[in-house]
């Protein structure tokens, strides 16, 4: 017989890195929380070390330097530590560490076994209102209230100081949000919380004004002739009535505002009917709702 030959150990089969390459953190939110994952349930106790390095931030002043050994006992694959960030309330430049994973017992290093965390200065920026346009008079008590914010922050809107809810701005930092105003000036603003928690300043007001709309016309009546309508309204009682709008079939007839009562449509087609809107105008350019009458225009005894 040969000489006696002890077998080779197997290698590890397990590997072990970090959860994720890279992780962020702001600098108020006091610490971060590291994964670390084994490939595989493993039925031996595993250990690995890890240890913090500077790269653009500095242990002691930036984040508390952390280093340990991890132990995944047998069945176990997910193990956590936390590393402590300063709020040094210096305004400075967004600032990275390095962590490293070395020395595993039982199992490989996986292609993880460094990463980088990047510690945010970031501040919470105002939001920026785009909706309705700064000293509009409206007529309606619902209003959209548009902007940008930070992609992802949460945007809380504001009339007179009273919250009027909050919304999500998009990937692309716009939002909007529906609001009600009450009669006479009214301000607006926002504030937002950006994804780390951070409040913002207060937005730029918007001022707007709740100006209700001119009473309807009252009154209409219509003459059909050959290939015209003649159209007439009662004056609004209204005080502050600048004149009226005149639509035919939904397509605006008059290029200024009219002052007179009464309008003729002409060049029209005798036999078929049309549909005339008349609208108030007040001061503001608030504009009334709508009165509505049809008329045919019609062949004289000429025709």
């Amino acid at each position: 017989a040969g000489p006696f030959e002890f077998p080779l150990p197997f290698p590890p089969s397990s590997s072990i890195s970090f959860l994720q390459s890279n992780y962020t953190v702001h600098e108020s939110q006091g610490s971060i929380e590291i994964t670390v994952m084994l490939s595989e349930i493993s039925a031996n106790t595993i250990t690995a070390d890890y240890a913090t390095s500077d790269r653009t931030a500095t242990a002691g002043s930036d984040y508390t330097a952390a280093n340990g050994t991890l132990t995944f006992n047998p069945g176990e694959t997910r193990k956590t530590f936390s590393v402590i960030i300063s709020d040094n309330g210096i305004d400075e430049n967004d600032e990275i560490f390095d962590i490293t994973l070395t020395n595993p017992v039982n199992a490989l290093l996986g292609s993880l076994s460094s990463i980088q965390v990047t510690i945010s200065r970031q501040q919470s920026t105002a939001p920026v209102l785009t909706g309705p346009v700064n000293g509009s008079h409206l007529a309606d008590t619902e209003i959209t209230v548009s902007g940008r914010s930070e992609s992802g922050a949460i945007v809380e809107i504001f009339v007179n100081g009273i919250s009027q809810g909050t919304a999500v701005a998009s990937f692309s930092g716009y939002f909007s949000f529906n609001a009600v105003i009450s009669s006479g000036e009214n301000t607006v603003t926002a504030v937002s919380t950006n994804s780390y928690g951070q409040i913002s300043p207060v937005s730029l007001p918007v001022t707007v004004f709740l100006d209700p709309r001119p009473q309807v016309p009252s009154g209409l009546s219509v003459t059909p002739g050959d290939t015209v309508v003649n159209i007439a309204w009662n004056s609004n009682p209204d005080s502050d009535i600048q004149g009226y709008n005149i639509y035919r079939d939904r397509m605006k007839l008059n290029n200024n505002v009219l002052t007179a009562t009464t309008f003729t449509d002409m060049f029209l087609t005798n036999g078929k009917e049309y549909t005339y809107t008349i609208t108030a105008v007040d001061n503001n350019n608030s504009e009334s709702l709508p009165a509505s009458i049809t008329a045919t225009s019609v062949a004289g005894a000429g025709w």
